[in-house]
């Protein structure tokens, strides 16, 4: 599963987010998770997940939109890698005498 944060200026992240909606409701693979405002530089954005790996097609599109001010692509643990136990780094160290 891979989920994309894209930013927009704000004045068209709600008009991008229905967009998105619209395009995607047929299409199980894709799913508008969350949208809204940046804190420090308030800018829109909007997080789409993919089921599997996000389309390239749809990545050549935000590359040519002069609109996305930034996007990033990032994989979602899945259920296995978010259920592993974390050791201290004091217990994987190893001392030699």
């Amino acid at each position: 599963m891979q989920d994309i944060h894209i930013v927009y200026p704000f004045e068209q992240m709600l008009q991008r987010a229905e967009r998105y909606e619209q395009a995607f409701a047929e299409n199980e693979a894709v799913t508008v998770v969350d949208w809204g405002c940046s804190y420090k530089q308030e800018q829109g954005y909007i997080v789409l997940e993919w089921t599997n790996e996000v389309d390239p097609t749809f990545l050549h599109q935000l590359d040519a939109d002069t609109d996305v001010l930034d996007y990033c692509v990032y994989t979602v643990p899945s259920e296995e890698t978010r259920s592993v136990t974390l050791v201290p780094l004091e217990q994987t160290r190893t001392h030699v005498a």
